[in-house]
């Protein structure tokens, strides 16, 4: 039974994405947040923890009996990072979210809200990305766009140094993903991938650019 450690776990992706573990898995999942206890009770898969991802010691109780640890963290990225980073050992496995956008990789014949998260915000991200890709840690970097209810099966991965194919992310994709990210150590290890719907056809014909 793997055990599973999920950061910021009271949003739209972290409820969506328990709820999935308990149905679909058997693993044991640890939900961590400031007031996980207002949203979560205790039950046979599922430990609750209220805390600040600030505050090392908590993290350093928590992290160390963990196999994979999910960021979903919205706040407080960097200092959430840092900790999780001295704590993290090379038997684990970090997901880190990170929104599309960060390395220019949205094609510009997209016409979506380049405001959909804050400048800062996106170079706090890219800052994670740079100092983990920089490890020698077990970690995916998952980036992902304007998340949407839809179907499932419609959604398409891209490398770093390929451009997105779209600027929006399907919950249910995403959450089937990191399910599947959590649960083989191997899939995508030490890689930085987007998760997008392939949006190609719903505009004009558009050149693939690296960067």
């Amino acid at each position: 039974m793997k055990k599973i450690l999920i950061l910021g776990s009271t949003g739209n992706i972290g409820t969506r994405l328990v709820e999935r573990f308990l149905n679909d898995t058997d693993c044991a999942i640890t939900v961590f947040a400031r007031h996980a206890s207002s949203v979560y009770s205790d039950v046979d898969n599922i430990f609750v923890c209220d805390g600040d991802s600030n505050d090392a010691s908590v993290l350093k109780r928590i992290i160390k009996n963990q196999d994979v640890i999910i960021d979903l963290v919205s706040t407080s990225i960097l200092d959430t990072f840092y900790n999780i980073k001295e704590l993290i050992t090379e038997q684990q496995k970090l997901i880190y979210l990170a929104p599309i956008g960060i390395y220019g990789e949205i094609p510009n014949n997209f016409e979506y809200n380049k405001n959909f998260i804050e400048k800062d915000l996106m170079f706090y991200h890219k800052t994670v990305c740079d100092s983990l890709e920089k490890t020698n840690l077990n970690y995916t970097i998952l980036r992902i766009g304007e998340l949407i209810d839809g179907k499932e099966d419609r959604f398409v991965i891209t490398n770093f140094g390929e451009s997105v194919l779209g600027y929006r992310t399907v919950y249910s994709s995403l959450t089937k993903i990191l399910i599947e990210l959590s649960l083989n150590f191997e899939l995508y290890n030490k890689k930085n991938i987007a998760l997008t719907r392939d949006m190609t056809k719903e505009i004009n014909p558009m050149k693939v650019i690296t960067f």
